[in-house]
């Protein structure tokens, strides 16, 4: 669990600064373009990070919880950001629970799929 957290608290750190690096400015076709790219590279680095704790724990499914945090992840980013731009009290600070919402997806995922290899 410990091993998800940690990789969760990387990956979300990286993705909320390479979208604070994005230029304001510009072709919103090519600047929407370029958000599901980044992902796609932080949930390789999540996949990369999971993998070797979990070979360093001794345990086996690394990809699934990788796959299974992932999915979590834009589940409840996707409701996040659909819930904020269709709510009348938009006062919900994104960074900080689109960090702990990486952090507790990957959590529960490497809590859910580890298992002891034998």
């Amino acid at each position: 669990m410990i091993i998800g957290a940690l990789a969760g608290a990387v990956v979300g750190a990286g993705f909320l600064m390479s979208l604070h690096l994005l230029p304001r400015q510009g072709d919103i076709i090519v600047i929407a373009m370029s958000i599901p790219v980044i992902f796609a590279f932080w949930m390789a680095v999540a996949g990369g990070l999971i993998a070797g704790g979990f070979r360093l724990a001794g345990q086996n499914r690394a990809w699934w919880a990788t796959g299974a945090g992932g999915a979590v992840w834009v589940v409840v980013i996707v409701s996040l950001v659909f819930g904020g731009a269709f709510s009348k009290h938009n006062d919900l600070p994104f960074p900080p629970v689109a960090l702990a919402v990486s952090c507790a997806a990957y959590a529960i995922a490497a809590l859910c799929t580890g298992v002891r290899a034998r």
